[in-house]
């Protein structure tokens, strides 16, 4: 059940990005214009009307001409399925450069109506990806583990499966993002290395400063390159969550087991020293010390070893 529910959600994920890219596509390019800019546009054609005595009609065709062929896309008010896309995924993502925002006002609610249940939604997919590829890990860090440390050692005792899957994770995330730096540099070859390095790093922790945009001249490259970096940054943090509880978890059971050794040692004493009627030694007595300190030998490995030494 668990497993049919992590390859659930990114279907699911998908199928959302898709039917939201369309609707946006729809909304942005058949919403009329707010008043104030349908206003403004009337008094311009009026002016030039007047001005240069040529018709409405004439002007119009003039002023889309000049804005199909205008070279600064972000002047251009037509919302193509991979820019709604683009706008779709640094919403859900949390992305958000603000470099692609809805016009209209219907748009404008749309996108928050969209954002709350698919912001969730991105980040249990995420989640998912991140724990299906652990798994994975997890399943060929075993045998490695019996090798290096051998069949006595019981993997819930040991976080070496742990320690495997982050130095796999982070070298993953690492290899993705050199991989996105150098096609982000021949894609965009102006900007500078370190620049394209950072501007990667801000996508894919989702900062999203907007100062510096990767494959802005190329959206499908962002959209391809963006998913797998999320995933891997993804699996990266859990992995590390799981390596910090595993070792808590080995500490605090480290700790119960000395404090149940201690507890069974001042038991014995006690029941020895009420057969032959004395009194328990003190606290501070020095042989009470010695037995404590024989205790913690036991119970740390390597403590005797490195107590020789000295």
């Amino acid at each position: 059940m668990q497993c049919r529910s992590i390859l659930w959600r990114p279907v699911s994920f998908l199928t959302y990005v898709l039917l939201g890219g369309l609707v946006f596509r729809h909304v942005e390019n058949n919403e009329a214009n707010d008043p104030a800019e349908k206003n403004v546009e009337n008094l311009l054609i009026d002016r030039l009307n007047k001005a240069f005595n040529i018709s409405t009609e004439n002007i119009t065709a003039e002023l889309k001409d000049f804005l199909r062929n205008c070279t600064c896309k972000e002047h251009q008010k037509e919302w193509s399925f991979l820019k709604s896309i683009d706008f779709v995924l640094q919403l859900l993502t949390t992305i958000g450069y603000g470099n692609i925002t809805p016009m209209s006002r219907s748009g404008k609610i749309f996108a928050v109506v969209y954002a709350i249940p698919g912001i969730p939604l991105t980040v249990l997919t995420l989640k998912s990806i991140g724990t299906l590829l652990n798994r994975g890990l997890r399943a060929t860090h075993r045998p490695m583990h019996r090798k290096f440390h051998g069949p006595q050692c019981r993997e819930e005792d040991c976080d070496f499966v742990e320690k495997g899957n982050v130095c796999f994770d982070i070298c993953g995330f690492v290899l993705m993002w050199i991989i996105a730096s150098v096609i982000s540099s021949f894609s965009d070859p102006d900007r500078p290395l370190v620049t394209i390095i950072y501007s990667i790093f801000i996508t894919y922790s989702t900062i999203g400063f907007g100062d510096f945009i990767p494959f802005e001249n190329s959206r499908y490259l962002f959209i391809i390159m963006l998913l797998p970096g999320l995933a891997l940054m993804s699996s990266s943090i859990d992995a590390v969550v799981a390596c910090i509880e595993k070792r808590t978890k080995l500490n605090k059971n480290a700790f119960e087991s000395i404090e149940g050794i201690l507890m069974k040692k001042k038991i014995k004493e006690k029941t020895t020293t009420e057969a032959h009627g004395t009194q328990p030694k003190s606290d501070g007595d020095h042989t009470s010390s010695n037995v404590n300190r024989g205790v913690f030998m036991e119970a740390i490995p390597g403590v005797e070893h490195i107590s020789r030494q000295t």
